[in-house]
């Protein structure tokens, strides 16, 4: 199981590390302010998809062969928390991607914060 990802950015080399618990924190705080935190988040070998929120343990999986790709994993990450927003809303995470996960995706795209990951 691989805990943390590194990055090299730029033509100068500058590289950082970064792990699915920061990708998290990174947008909870401004776009999902009102929802409770979540406590764990790792990259793990298997899945049945490229990511997953598990309600049981209020955490974020992704798969660890995404870990190279900074932006894919946001992207991931941001997926993850509309699954635990509405989960913790109403206890139905919306699997099927219905209108409430549709109108959540909108409200991120509003306020800017797939601007520089697509």
């Amino acid at each position: 199981m691989l805990t943390r990802m590194e990055f090299t950015l730029g033509e100068d080399g500058k590289s950082f590390e970064i792990s699915v618990l920061d990708l998290v924190r990174r947008y909870e705080k401004p776009y999902f302010p009102d929802t409770q935190p979540i406590d764990a988040g790792e990259f793990v070998d298997s899945l049945d998809g490229p990511s997953c929120f598990v309600p049981t343990m209020n955490a974020i999986y992704l798969r660890q062969c995404f870990s190279p790709f900074l932006k894919l994993c946001s992207i991931l990450v941001l997926h993850e928390l509309i699954h635990s927003k509405l989960y913790k809303n109403n206890g139905d995470p919306d699997e099927k991607h219905g209108p409430r996960f549709k109108a959540e995706v909108k409200r991120l795209m509003d306020a800017g914060v797939y601007a520089k990951l697509l």
